[in-house]
This record gives structure tokens, sequence and C-alpha cells, in this order.
């Protein structure tokens, strides 16, 4: 029995992504798992999306079909009460793994506007943390650093050896809006369908 059919799914959505050979591959199924279609992406441990994500996967689909393996991503969301009644809120963000092209082609559309783009190679460490999720006086989430090692090494099991070496040669990718709560900045640009030039 190898790793796969030790998965908690049974290893029919985790072989999938065995089999991918490439970082094209490798969009595909990520854009299969935002659509319900493959219960599985590595390092997830849950068969879909989070509710929150819904609305963002025409957008998020979009930039896997142009490149982008996207990690996590959250809506912009403003101040309101949590299940605990403290106050919260959260800036819409996406990170992940892009091509080359598709990084140099959105921080060109990013430019104008106020977005935040940070980009990486895939085996870089570093960065300035910034908070993008805030409950109460507490900061819970943060973005900004190079987290592609520590995403590589949650794929290295997961994945075909080929699109793990595509991987490696791809860009770690960070893209946020500064401002809490906004939602309707990022996500255009990040489909290509927002302006490029401001």
């Amino acid at each position: 029995m190898d790793a796969m059919e030790c998965s908690p799914l049974g290893g029919g959505p985790a072989r999938a992504w065995q089999r991918a050979r490439s970082f094209a591959e490798l969009c595909a199924l990520a854009e299969r798992f935002l659509a319900g279609e493959l219960p599985y992406f590595p390092g997830w441990m849950a068969p879909d999306i989070d509710e929150e994500t819904d609305a963002l996967v025409p957008y998020l689909s979009a930039a896997t079909r142009q490149g982008l393996l996207p990690t996590a991503s959250q809506p912009g969301a403003c101040p309101a009460r949590s299940h605990d009644g403290k106050p919260w809120k959260q800036r819409a963000f996406v990170v992940g793994f892009a091509s080359p092209a598709f990084a140099a082609n959105l921080q060109t559309r990013c430019a104008p506007t106020e977005l935040e783009v940070r980009c990486f190679d895939a085996l870089e460490s570093g960065g300035e943390p910034t908070p993008c999720g805030i409950q109460g006086e507490r900061e819970y989430l943060w973005i900004g650093t190079a987290q592609g090692p520590d995403e590589l090494a949650i794929f290295a099991d997961a994945v075909h050896p080929m699109a793990l070496r595509d991987l490696r040669a791809m860009r770690y990718l960070c893209v946020w809006d500064p401002e809490w709560g906004r939602d309707e900045l990022l996500w255009p640009i990040l489909a290509g369908s927002g302006p490029a030039n401001g």
C-alpha cells in the first residue's frame, strides 16, 4: 500500500495529484477542487473550500487557467462581530505558486492600484509579515512572507516528482488589499479582467 492509498479520502482524489506531471496539470486540478469536482487539495484537511471562498471561485478559477496555483485566500470583510462577540475584520488576499509570466503580469496590473504584491523564488525564505485578520485586539493571520519552502514540503508528499520540480521553478506570490474590508479591487485584477493601467 503506497502513501496515496493511506489518504483519509481513500486514495482516489489524491491519486489525481500524484499522477500530475506538470505545474499546468496542478493548476487544472486546483480548478477542479475549487469547482467541487475533486474533493482533495494537498495540505487542505477538508474535501471542499470554506464557505467564504464560494464568491471568489470564478476569479480564482480564472487565475488558475492563467498560471496561478492558489494555496490560500480570503475575501475582505468589514468590521463586524465574530462568534464570540469580539470586533473582527480581514483584508482580501491570495497566496500561491505562480508561473513567472503570471507573476510579472499581475505585478504590472497591480502597479497603478493600492494592492500590495510580494513575489519570491519558490525556495526563498524571509519577508515582512502583514496582518490580514484581526479579532478583538488579536492579530491571527498574516501575509507577505515567503512560505514557498513550507508549501513545497506539503506538495512533496502529494504530487509526482516531475510536478514538484516544476513547482520549485515557480514564483511564490502574495497579493493583498491593504484596506480592511474592501473586496472589490483584488479579484477582478487577479482574474485578468481588472484595469492594467489605472
